[in-house]
């Protein structure tokens, strides 16, 4: 059966895995960019209906906007997948106001008004996966402690979240994924910074994207139907 699925930062790494997944599985998708829709033009049509859905989510009134749009294609949600995400590297003692801002907007508030609008048209087995981020197990580092709070804050959001539909039987779960070597990294450390990085992770090594976009399949998927409110690291043993 063919699931209407919304991916958030289809673009970003994990995103376009994840997309790349669904795409092959022949579902209806949704895919969400702020700027950069290269990767998913590679996704050309095959069985499966595309909608692409250009947006920065700058306000209330386009997260309303986005989900309007997909629906009015597809006509129900089964799942939502929340893959947007930003670091802004900056040491927290140098931190201003929009600083945090700009965080909580990308990394939590934004995510908050499409679940919201969302909701209103998801049914008994619908369901919602957060992509949180290590730094909300372990703080941060120097210069992601305001990124770190954010996705805390993501969390709490998701689980009362899930909590608060629990009634309606629909599924809402976190992936932390562990450290990533991939562009969002590279913005922010030095080559010597991520080998020392990678050094600290228990098997180290860095997660794959595929890695996490493997589970995220996993909990789309019909045997994942008795798994909601879980947090779930995918670290390599961070």
């Amino acid at each position: 059966m063919k699931k209407n699925i919304l991916i958030i930062g289809a673009s970003g790494n994990v995103g376009y895995e994840v997309s790349k997944i669904f795409y092959d599985k022949k579902f209806n998708l949704g895919l969400h960019y702020a700027s950069n829709s290269k990767n998913l033009k590679k996704l050309s049509y095959n069985d499966s209906k595309i909608v692409y859905l250009k947006s920065k989510l700058n306000s209330e009134n386009d997260c309303k906007k986005l989900v309007k749009n997909f629906v009015k294609k597809f006509k129900t949600i089964d799942i939502v997948i929340f893959c947007g995400t930003k670091i802004i590297w900056k040491k927290w003692n140098k931190l201003n106001f929009n600083d945090f801002i700009d965080a909580f907007k990308i990394n939590c508030i934004q995510s908050f008004f499409i679940a919201k609008e969302s909701l209103k048209k998801m049914k008994s087995g619908s369901k919602l996966i957060f992509l949180s981020s290590i730094a909300a197990k372990y703080f941060g580092s120097e210069k992601t402690f305001h990124y770190a709070i954010a996705k805390s804050a993501l969390e709490t959001m998701a689980l009362g979240l899930g909590k608060k539909f629990l009634y309606k039987k629909i599924n809402v779960n976190i992936i932390r994924p562990g450290f990533i070597e991939g562009k969002l990294q590279k913005k922010g450390r030095s080559i010597k910074e991520i080998k020392e990085r990678i050094a600290q992770i228990p098997f180290k090594r860095a997660v794959k994207t595929e890695e996490v976009a493997n589970l995220i399949n996993y909990l789309c998927d019909d045997q994942a139907k008795n798994i909601t409110g879980e947090i779930f690291t995918v670290g390599a043993g961070d």
